[in-house]
């Protein structure tokens, strides 16, 4: 009985994406309530904890590599592997019509801040 229980609360929790980046989703059905999100590194050290019922969870903190998610509901709690890939770094240009160049935020941004005296 238990073990029935047990590959059904499985199947009723999804966690996506999986392979993540920036943050993951869990979502449970058939009255099942995730209680406590527990994530552990590969030597077993907890990373990060969540206590709440809304599970958009951010792990863009996270080093790239292989996790444990722990799940705990009102039921029983399981363990799933999660794997954290790292982000890719975007940049995003700003086209200036007065010069006619292009510049890449950063630039624009320390560029813009120059010509106005701001210190950030």
């Amino acid at each position: 009985m238990l073990s029935q229980t047990f590959s059904g609360f499985e199947h009723s929790i999804k966690i996506y994406p999986n392979p993540a980046k920036k943050e993951i989703f869990i979502s449970a059905k058939n009255g099942v309530v995730i209680n406590e999100v527990t994530i552990y590194n590969q030597l077993g050290q907890k990373v990060l904890h969540e206590e709440k019922s809304t599970f958009a969870i951010d792990v863009s903190t996270l080093s790239p590599g292989i996790y444990i998610i722990e799940l705990a509901s009102n039921i029983l709690s399981i363990s799933k592997k999660l794997i954290i890939e790292k982000q890719k770094n975007r940049l995003v240009y700003y086209y200036s019509p007065k010069n006619k160049t292009v510049f890449n935020f950063h630039f624009y941004k320390i560029y813009s801040c120059l010509k106005r005296s701001c210190i950030n």
